[in-house]
């Protein structure tokens, strides 16, 4: 499943173990998606490079489409919003934090439909924190995700990169999972944003 190989491992063992503000002025980035890009994989698969990717139609139809992520950094907290064509439940948002100079993230946060807390962990995959959460299914669906600036180290400046997910239990003993790497020209790899500082 090289398809998010470490991404979706990481994703479903962070589940199992495992009011939005900030500053008015704070600075911002955002990623437009590359569109028709989701792909499709199921958990039971061995093979590395057993995924499809899903034409426009059903890209749409798979309830995970990204339309594009906003980074904003805030004096006091990071907020990320990802906006989709149609977001259907059972979604995850999957975020990445590098500090600058880092080739590997320094935090994760892991954001599941239906909780109101999206868990942040450590490089060690450690929880560090909780942050708040909030989805809103439907047409031109979103998530959004806040975390507190001392959660990530008070990092004065922050690269991020997002992806999301959608599961959907399959039988007994199998799961199709949809994924949307957010990235303007790629679609294995999430697009890693600039620096953004906070404000």
């Amino acid at each position: 499943m090289r398809l998010i190989p470490a991404l979706t491992a990481a994703a479903l063992a962070a589940i199992t173990v495992l009011g939005t503000g900030t500053a008015a002025h704070a600075e911002q980035t955002s990623i437009t998606d590359k569109r028709a890009d989701v792909l499709v994989t199921s958990f039971s698969s061995s093979d590395d490079d057993d995924y499809e990717r899903l034409d426009a139609a059903a890209s749409k139809k798979s309830g995970i489409d990204a339309k594009g992520v906003r980074f904003k950094h805030g004096k006091k907290s990071v907020t990320i919003t990802a906006k989709f064509s149609r977001l259907k439940s059972g979604s995850t948002l999957y975020v990445e934090f590098y500090k600058p100079g880092r080739r590997s993230a320094s935090f994760t946060l892991y954001g599941a439909d239906g909780s109101s807390r999206a868990q942040v962990l450590d490089r060690d995959f450690d929880r560090a924190c909780t942050a708040k959460l909030r989805t809103r299914n439907g047409k031109n669906g979103s998530i959004t995700a806040t975390v507190k600036r001392s959660c990530l180290d008070d990092m004065p400046k922050i690269r991020m990169a997002a992806a999301a997910y959608r599961f959907v239990p399959k039988g007994d003993d199998d799961i199709t999972i949809y994924g949307d790497m957010l990235s303007s020209k790629k679609i294995l790899t999430p697009e890693k944003s600039r620096l953004v500082a906070a404000s």
